[in-house]
């Protein structure tokens, strides 16, 4: 069973929880350190909105419309926006990612087990919590907040101290003043997606708990043996399965942490011509 019953925290809350017993390989070593300073130098720059973030299904359109961030930004955001940046830019200007994981619907996604490919039943209710794997500077955190609304709730798994430090700064940013009472709760789990320990889980499972007590739960699986795992309606990932060194655990997160009936929205790489970078690069890169 699960149930969806407002938690009444703060809707900008953001909470960082770390794991601490995993054991970073030598390409998790790797990714921490390139994106750790991708996001210390301030990613690509202002143009990136413009030049990738659009056409990655990023459009002013659907951040107006269905996220509800408005041009010009709220008044007290206009001051701070750093010179020749715009209220969109700024938010994309640390992102990463191989296209939107939020725009995908049934329709889109694929046929559904009826055949019709005319199920447009949104895939992110208003009210649903969320799973973001490798949510890096927290764009698509701060979106998904938005769209759940105050009684949602999305979590962002990342492994870079740095990208972590960014996407709390963004939702407090974004999500602040008269935008907060439409905004779901934000937290974060700094850890490796992927390390196919019970770190991740319990981390996640922290996120997902409330006050310790199921009767309040954001979302709950009771099998009947007294033991209550707690889960997530959607879980989304974009352009960091990629980089996992074990896809499989990876997976096999995304799943556990689904409730029966949950959806696992997807973008990804899939295949990269080697003649065209080269191994580090793909070892690293998360966009197209």
């Amino acid at each position: 069973m699960t149930s969806l019953i407002q938690n009444g925290t703060t809707p900008i809350t953001t909470t960082t929880r770390t794991t601490s017993n995993t054991i970073l390989s030598s390409k998790h070593k790797l990714i921490q350190k390139f994106y750790g300073e991708y996001a210390r130098a301030g990613g690509d720059g202002k143009d990136i909105f413009q030049l990738r973030a659009q056409t990655l299904g990023y459009d002013e359109s659907f951040l107006r419309d269905s996220c509800g961030l408005t041009l010009p930004p709220p008044p007290e955001l206009e001051s701070e926006l750093p010179s020749g940046t715009t209220y969109y830019t700024d938010l994309f200007r640390v992102s990463c990612g191989s296209g939107c994981p939020l725009r995908l619907t049934p329709s889109s996604a694929s046929t559904t087990t009826t055949g019709s490919t005319n199920n447009t039943t949104p895939l992110l209710p208003n009210g649903a919590n969320l799973l973001d794997l490798g949510s890096g500077a927290g764009h698509d955190v701060v979106l998904a907040s938005r769209i759940v609304g105050p009684h949602g709730r999305v979590i962002g798994v990342d492994l870079s101290p740095d990208m972590i430090r960014l996407a709390t700064a963004n939702v407090e940013r974004y999500n602040a003043g008269g935008n907060g009472d439409r905004c779901g709760e934000a937290s974060f789990v700094c850890a490796a997606l992927d390390d196919g320990g019970e770190d991740v889980w319990t981390a996640v499972q922290e996120a997902l708990r409330v006050g310790g007590s199921t009767d309040k739960a954001v979302g709950c699986m009771d099998d009947g043996s007294g033991s209550v795992d707690y889960t997530v309606d959607v879980v989304i990932s974009n352009g960091v399965i990629n980089l996992c060194e074990h896809k499989k655990e990876a997976f096999q997160l995304a799943f556990r942490c689904l409730t029966k009936g949950g959806y696992f929205l997807l973008s990804d790489l899939c295949k990269i011509d080697p003649t065209t970078i080269t191994e580090e690069d793909i070892a690293i890169s998360c966009t197209i």
